[in-house]
């Protein structure tokens, strides 16, 4: 039952962790914050509140502006 309700949560991080490494590859590493923000959104993901943690990472994220 527990993989049920964190299947969203799971999903999201997985897709942080592809975006971070798609981003890598290419030789992007323009994050200004510690911690970057992908484990910042990871970390977000695993607390409660999916939604939280998708305003939270996508906030995180447009104040980082890694591609400036």
């Amino acid at each position: 039952m527990s993989f049920m309700k964190d299947w969203p949560a799971r999903a999201a991080t997985a897709f942080v962790r592809l975006i971070s490494a798609f981003f890598r590859a290419l030789g992007i590493r323009g994050c200004r914050y510690s911690p970057t923000c992908s484990e910042y959104s990871a970390k977000a993901f695993r607390a409660p509140g999916f939604f939280a943690a998708c305003r939270i990472s996508l906030s995180r994220v447009l104040r980082c502006h890694p591609f400036t």
